[in-house]
């Protein structure tokens, strides 16, 4: 809950800036504070300081409860480079950067920047406090890798779900190397966001979320038995929405494909119940 709420609070100072500037403004300061963290971690007036002097009160305790003595920082610092990356799309028309997003290379570190950065740190809070004598270093390595690549998934599902969101936004995270393979452009996406072609493309970029979910699937059942069905659930229910996206006539809300209460409540149930997937 407290890295969801400092999760939250991030997104919400750069997303609620009256402009470019501001939003990169706030980056920034979330770095200072990232920076403070880690190098006097037992300076507990000096945080103080800094973190009242700089944030709104409602961001304040999200800040100071962050419990970054028990989370790696390279995460927590490459999620600010993908809010980074979110701002170029803000950069103008003339701004050669202002699609960022030009190969699945390119959407793969987003992904990680984004969500993969998450896992992990919501990884180190489980080995913090579910201690296991197969908890090798090894053994953590490998299910923290495996949780990122479950984060790259998600947020390739949230990208299949949001294409007409995005563009709305002026956004397209769809490779530009797909687009020319349709003989599109970032800007086209833009202008229309429909049609056989982005249909094609979702798919495209639901293969690639299916594919690194399979493969990052097992590393839950590694978890601790305490964690375990917590991390089923929510996995599951998000990519539920992937499926649902698969179906033709899939309902829509405010852009978003939606998945219905009763099925929701049927992936949770099975996701608690199941033993071994």
């Amino acid at each position: 809950m407290l890295l969801y709420s400092y999760c939250r609070v991030a997104d919400d100072l750069i997303d609620e800036a009256t402009n470019t500037a501001e939003a990169r403004d706030w980056i920034d300061q979330l770095r200072e504070f990232l920076d403070l963290s880690y190098k006097f971690p037992d300076d507990r007036k000096r945080m103080v300081e800094f973190v009242t002097s700089q944030f709104p009160a409602s961001a304040q305790s999200a800040l100071l409860l962050l419990p970054t003595k028990h989370l790696s920082k390279d995460p927590l610092y490459d999620l600010l480079k993908g809010f980074e990356s979110d701002l170029l799309f803000s950069d103008g028309p003339e701004a050669k950067t202002r699609f960022p997003i030009k190969t699945e290379q390119d959407l793969d570190t987003y992904g990680f920047r984004v969500a993969g950065t998450v896992a992990h740190v919501v990884n180190d809070l489980v080995f913090h406090h579910y201690t296991l004598h197969s908890h090798t270093p090894d053994f953590k390595r490998r299910v923290c890798e495996a949780g990122e690549s479950m984060g790259i998934a998600l947020q390739y599902t949230n990208i299949a779900r949001d294409i007409a969101v995005d563009a709305k936004l002026g956004r397209v995270y769809i490779p530009s190397s797909w687009l020319e393979e349709e003989n599109l452009t970032p800007e086209a996406i833009v202008k229309n966001p429909q049609g056989v072609q982005v249909k094609e493309l979702r798919s495209r970029l639901l293969e690639r979320a299916f594919k690194l979910y399979e493969e990052a699937r097992p590393a839950i059942e590694r978890l601790p038995e305490e964690v375990k069905p917590g991390m089923r659930v929510a996995v599951e229910s998000y990519m539920e929405i992937a499926r649902t996206l698969r179906v033709e006539g899939y309902k829509v809300r405010d852009g978003r494909a939606t998945v219905p209460v009763w099925r929701r409540i049927l992936v949770a149930y099975k996701a608690l119940s199941d033993k071994k997937r």
